[in-house]
């Protein structure tokens, strides 16, 4: 099901539940997330630009997986997985173009408007800039090349950041994200009941590890 065609049938009442009073999603057991009736939480992540709900199993297993490693994510967006996980923070702003903010506007979404937190800056930049060991991204949409029919003239080369850390790590949706030129690299991926997106297709989400897996 389509976000965009989701009934609004209000959803302003989760705001209090899933929302800090910095405007961060709170950091929650997948179990209350879960709870809540699909089509409101889906719904409402389209209207707060969430692609990815941080549950507190998600931001565990990637704390744990960091262990105290130099680590930032890309693609932050909102920077609600950034922030929960306590790291430096970057996105494109690709979001806040006005071509794409069009775009989004025919398709009834709301786009991500990075906080001050949030570094912007280009994916393959902030690699080089700060030299991390650990790459985290969620929902991001790859580098568009001539053939494809999914990602964005906008998107990083993910290539190019595997290239430059020990790991990176990406979370997001076998349907969404089928065509990523770094599938043909090797990865490992994992499924979990804990990691809660707005895809409809939930049982497609996963975490993909590309680099060195620590024991």
């Amino acid at each position: 099901m389509n976000i965009s065609f989701i009934p609004n049938h209000g959803v302003d009442h989760l705001n209090s539940m899933l929302l800090d009073d910095n405007g961060f999603c709170r950091v929650l057991p997948a179990a209350v997330v879960n709870d809540i009736p699909r089509d409101s939480f889906r719904l409402w992540c389209g209207q707060n630009a969430i692609y990815l709900y941080p549950t507190l199993e998600l931001v565990e297993y990637l704390t744990a997986f960091i262990d105290g490693r130099n680590a930032i994510e890309v693609g932050a967006g909102n920077g609600h997985l950034g922030n929960a996980l306590g790291i430096p923070m970057t996105d494109s702003g690709m979001q806040t173009r006005p071509d794409i903010i069009a775009q989004y506007q025919v398709m009834g979404q709301a786009c991500t408007c990075p906080p001050d937190n949030v570094e912007i800056v280009d994916a393959v930049d902030a690699v080089e800039k700060y030299k991390p060991q650990v790459v985290i991204a969620s929902w991001l949409t790859h580098k568009w090349e001539p053939g494809m029919s999914t990602g964005n003239m906008y998107g990083p080369d993910e290539l190019k950041i595997i290239a430059g850390v020990d790991n990176y790590v990406h979370i997001g949706n076998d349907t969404i994200h089928w065509e990523k030129p770094c599938w043909s690299q090797p990865h490992q991926k994992h499924y979990h009941p804990w990691i809660v997106s707005r895809a409809g297709a939930k049982e497609q989400d996963h975490i993909a590890i590309w680099g060195i897996i620590r024991q």
